[in-house]
């Protein structure tokens, strides 16, 4: 080795390295799916034999997420007060078709609407004072949904030149995916980036929000175009799997000159299909300046610490213990690294 390979190979061993930041790789929870699908899903009961699976079920597959993927810091978003009542007035069926979850998939079953409506709330209380003590980000901003502050956050943290990760089974967050947002589906254990959605899909997410608003949404009541799905939309329009995204003008420009049946129900549901857009597009700009500002303000607060006696003593009291066996290793283990940038900046 000749003496100016040895000089570019020390140089190379003594670059500066750039220091992580709390946002390099952030973890962004949609709450109250993670949560509900929990409830659902999950049969554990406490000490007392009440249902505490939405609350014990969540912390543990939030807590899963943070061991696989190491994220720089975690933040959850809940729906606050009047969050739906902006769609509410565009649509006024939207979510109009929330139903009980009763005796779905688990082997503990309420006996009354009533006595499972109690159980959400009540272990949604405890959830939230739980989280209280770990290092994690909570907010739940009233008249805005989830959904629209998580797209805001993973956009700001792609701008700022971190990467975000949205935990969530809701498909209008494929539409945010790119090089810095990712989805990861809990249920499917997948995470979904551009080929993914490609793969999948045969769509780009640049596009995505257009397939999203002809097939519809069922979760949310918001009815699609009959007769049309992806198989279809992909056959008539492939341009939808490129990365340049696909306006509305060209897609009913070229129905006006095809003669399918297909063709035909786009350009009757011109109306349908506006609205839906305007329902299911997650776009900051559906927020105002002063919103913005609060959940800015909420998202850049400083982190607060793992408080392990706390938690301990609040699972003492209201007898979770049973429902995390090793509870200090797995804190730990789970939570303990996210105390990196606890209190600070």
């Amino acid at each position: 080795m000749n003496l100016a390979e040895k000089l570019k190979q020390f140089s190379a061993s003594n670059e500066v390295v750039e220091p992580i930041g709390r946002d390099s790789k952030v973890l962004l929870v949609d709450g109250l799916n993670s949560y509900l699908r929990c409830f659902v899903a999950t049969p554990t009961m406490n000490d007392d034999g009440m249902h505490i699976g939405g609350m014990s079920g969540f912390l543990r597959s939030v807590g899963l997420a943070i061991r696989q993927f190491k994220p720089t810091r975690c933040v959850i978003v809940f729906d606050g007060k009047g969050g739906s009542q902006r769609r509410r007035e565009i649509f006024k069926d939207y979510k109009g078709n929330r139903k009980s979850m009763t005796k779905l998939n688990r082997t503990y079953d309420f006996q009354t609407i009533d006595e499972e409506v109690t159980s959400q709330k009540h272990q949604l209380r405890l959830l939230i004072n739980a989280m209280q003590h770990l290092p994690v980000t909570i907010v739940a901003p009233d008249n805005v949904e989830a959904d629209d502050v998580l797209a805001y956050y993973a956009n700001l943290i792609a701008d700022r030149g971190g990467n975000a990760i949205i935990m969530s089974t809701d498909k209008d967050f494929l539409q945010l995916i790119n090089k810095n947002i990712k989805v990861w589906n809990p249920v499917k254990k997948k995470m979904y980036d551009v080929d993914a959605v490609l793969e999948e899909y045969g769509i780009h997410p640049n596009n995505f929000i257009i397939l999203r608003t002809i097939v519809g949404d069922d979760s949310d009541n918001i009815p699609g175009v009959k007769g049309i799905g992806p198989a279809t939309l992909k056959k008539h329009f492939p341009e939808l799997a490129n990365e340049t995204m696909v306006p509305w003008d060209h897609i009913f420009a070229s129905a006006e000159n095809n003669t399918s049946k297909a063709a035909q129900l786009l350009l009757n549901s011109k109306t349908l299909l506006e609205m839906n857009t305007t329902l299911m597009r997650l776009d900051e700009q559906q927020m105002s300046g002063n919103t913005k500002a609060k959940i800015l303000d909420q998202f850049d607060a400083p982190i607060g610490l793992l408080n392990k006696l706390g938690l301990t003593q609040m699972f003492v009291h209201d007898r979770l213990m049973s429902a995390f066996p090793n509870l200090d290793d797995w804190l730990l283990n789970t939570f303990g690294p996210l105390t990196r940038f606890s209190h600070k900046d």
